[in-house]
């Protein structure tokens, strides 16, 4: 019964309420609106004196002005039958949909306390429930797009606002949902919501089949909101956004659980009144031109009756053709895609860049605001342009692999087998570098001051990494106790390591390769050693070599012979002394001066280079574990332990990251290896486009020679 009709009864109906006497039974439970007394009883059975119907006494009075102030209270039904005053103090239902004239107090007033979100469960409103929720969802984010987490202090400064999100995956810590429209043109579509319950995401429906929320439901959780001009001005702002996501929530709803059949409920509620109007008005042209600011109302009161009139016309702009969605096969951000810019786009010339945010512009097309997706791109150079969709083509398309590619120059190489000169060259100078032991370089006391660490060669720079390497071969290098246990252990573990190995960053796969060379030529000496000493002792290679001494030539001899006779595939003399690089024989040289057996030419310049004994110095010696090991596995260490970290090292020189050749303490020797793996983790995205590309290339290929085939054995037939 309202209220106002409780007020409207006698005064003993007041006095009753507050001093009735005895319990009653379960059909007497008080119904909101109604007092304790049964219909058609009299005051005398519960009001415990005779009072009569008129007049107003002052006690009748005072139970006027009570009754007046507990009857607006509304209340879950309740079997309670106390008497006392206390029982009468109702709390308000909080679970019901916001109407829209109490939004803007929900707005000020509402808070998030780390236990409840202000929203309550009647008997109506079934406990919340994360295996109920349903795949269309309302999530409690910010409007940076981030969640609300009541177990994260820090997740709760800022403005939170209810969002309907479709559930992705579900885990019981965690769901990651997709939301609907954006908060602002830089936000990702995903969201995950850690700790999931009804503080941060609820079912998309209410306990009577309509959209929990009807217009946008702020939260300020522990921190005070902004000045009400300036949140005024950005909920106008996000009001609209939430309203399109709203549509779109309800009407892929529809379609989706309900096959364009909803229930009566969720129909005539205001969403779906709102998604119904949007697709009709969208494509219309306005009549007249409207001559004021268009109104902007939370929902239509009456979508069907909207006229021709001025106050339609006014609402043109605010709903102006709709741009085509973001494409959901794009990776944002970070989507290597081939783009046409500003200059080139009249030529059809394709650069590789990146997708970097999805924009919405407004423009004018005649008398009607357009509305149309931008995508904004980066070039290989840096650049920047906001494009449409069909000047990039992505991955997925034939045109990625067909399109013109603009020419861009650089020195890196992806795949050094494609390089067939430089790898042959490498192999040359690999060669002569086993056969005649270069000089190992020294350290710069300092750097050069206009290249820095990338204008020292290769090997130079190798012998940066030297410390950190001999620290890891004793087990004393701590970033690197992880990867030299597992390889120690042996087994699976051992082989997760050959899968990790590969990580380079943007390091040229060249200097990787002349890496791993030097690593093994520095680490394994004594192996090199020995097995040079075995070929001397082989019989079969003794015969082979006196052969080979009555071929000797004389001194005489024209230099390319020289060159080249070092590079064959004959052995080692016998009578030559035993060294990890054995120089060649004496006889070998081009004039009879001893300084051509004792000096070598160095390979690399600007360091003074060690010679005679230093050249023969032992191999690296390790802790028990590493010489416990075989001679193949000690090569495998040096592929998946020494080679990853050198490379981690290397890309720590040439960024800058470390300036000491001697180690740090372990704290910092950790943090300039997370900073290390970073690196390594970087990859090149002009060439992975380009990789992409090649692979496309091939299929299409592929496909196309299939083709040929089969319409060649079609003919034949």
């Amino acid at each position: 019964m309202p209220p106002r009709r409780v007020a409207d009864r006698s005064p003993a109906s007041a006095v009753e309420l507050n001093s009735g006497s005895g319990k009653h039974s379960s059909d007497e439970e008080m119904m909101f609106g109604e007092t304790l007394r049964k219909k058609g009883s009299s005051p005398i059975k519960y009001g415990g004196r005779n009072k009569p119907s008129s007049g107003h006494s002052p006690r009748a009075g005072r139970a006027l002005v009570d009754s007046r102030l507990v009857t607006p209270c509304k209340r879950a039904l309740d079997s309670s039958t106390s008497n006392d005053e206390d029982d009468l103090t109702l709390s308000p239902l909080s679970s019901l949909p916001p109407s829209p004239s109490s939004t803007k107090n929900m707005r000020s007033l509402s808070s998030i306390n780390g236990s409840t979100s202000g929203l309550s469960f009647t008997n109506r409103e079934k406990p919340w429930d994360l295996d109920q929720l349903g795949d269309y969802v309302w999530v409690l984010i910010s409007l940076k797009g981030r969640a609300f987490d009541p177990k994260n202090s820090s997740s709760k400064k800022g403005e939170f606002i209810w969002w309907p999100a479709k559930v992705a995956t579900t885990t019981i810590k965690q769901i990651e949902a997709n939301v609907y429209g954006s908060l602002s043109s830089s936000n990702s579509t995903s969201v995950d919501i850690k700790s999931p319950c009804a503080d941060n995401i609820l079912s998309f429906l209410n306990y009577n089949g309509k959209p929990r929320f009807e217009e946008p439901n702020f939260h300020y959780p522990e921190t005070a909101p902004q000045s009400p001009r300036k949140k005024r001005k950005h909920g106008d702002d996000i009001k609209k956004r939430w309203r399109e996501a709203v549509s779109m929530a309800i009407s892929q709803k529809q379609e989706e659980d309900y096959d364009g059949l909803p229930p009566i409920e969720l129909a005539f509620s205001a969403g779906s009144l709102l998604a119904s109007s949007i697709t009709p008005r969208s494509v219309s042209s306005p009549k007249h031109k409207g001559k004021g600011k268009a109104s902007r109302k939370p929902f239509p009161d009456n979508v069907s009756d909207i006229d021709d009139g001025e106050d339609a016309d006014q609402d043109e702009p605010e709903r102006a053709e709709s741009p085509p969605p973001v494409d959901d096969r794009l990776n944002i951000p970070g989507e290597g895609v081939l783009c046409k810019d500003s200059e080139s786009r009249l030529v059809q010339t394709f650069w590789p860049a990146r997708i970097q945010e999805y924009t919405v512009i407004e423009r004018k097309r005649g008398k009607t605001k357009v509305k149309e997706g931008r995508y904004k791109v980066m070039f290989l150079d840096g650049t920047e342009q906001d494009v449409p969709r069909d000047w990039f083509y992505a991955d997925h398309q034939d045109e990625f692999a067909t399109c013109r590619i603009g020419k861009f120059r650089s020195d890196f190489v992806e795949n050094p087998d494609d390089e067939d000169s430089d790898q042959e060259d490498r192999s040359v100078q690999s060669k002569s570098t086993t056969r005649h032991r270069s000089p190992v370089p020294k350290p710069l006391d300092s750097l050069p001051s206009d290249t820095g660490f990338t204008g020292l060669t290769i090997h130079e720079q190798f012998c940066y990494t030297k410390p950190v390497l001999q620290a890891i071969l004793n087990e004393g290098y701590e970033p690197a106790r992880s990867r030299h246990g597992r390889f120690m252990k042996g087994g699976p573990a051992r082989k997760s390591l050959s899968n990790e190995a590969g990580l380079r960053g943007r390091m040229d796969p060249r200097d990787v390769s002349a890496i791993g060379k030097y690593i093994k030529e520095w680490c394994l000496r004594d192996l090199d050693q020995k097995k040079n000493e075995d070929v001397a002792k082989s019989p079969l290679k003794d015969e082979t070599c006196e052969d080979d001494a009555k071929n000797v030539p004389n001194v005489d001899i024209t230099p390319n012979e020289v060159e080249s006779s070092p590079n064959r595939n004959s052995p080692v003399p016998t009578e030559l002394p035993s060294s990890p690089a054995p120089m060649p024989p004496s006889s070998f040289a081009v004039t009879p001066e001893p300084e051509i057996d004792e000096k070598t030419e160095p390979v690399e310049t600007g360091h003074s280079m060690p010679t005679g004994d230093q050249e023969r110095a032992p191999g690296q010696t390790g802790c028990p574990a590493y010489e416990a090991l075989s001679t193949l596995e000690k090569l495998g260490y040096c592929t998946d332990v020494l080679l990853p970290e050198t490379v981690i090292q290397l890309l720590l020189w040439r960024n800058g990251k470390r300036t000491s050749i001697e180690l740090l303490s372990d704290e910092e020797e950790n943090a300039l290896h997370e900073r290390g793996l970073e690196l390594a983790r970087e990859t090149d995205w002009v060439f992975d486009i380009m990789r992409m590309r090649a692979m496309h290339e091939k299929r299409l290929a592929k496909a196309e020679m299939k083709q040929q085939q089969l319409q060649q054995s079609t003919s034949s037939s």
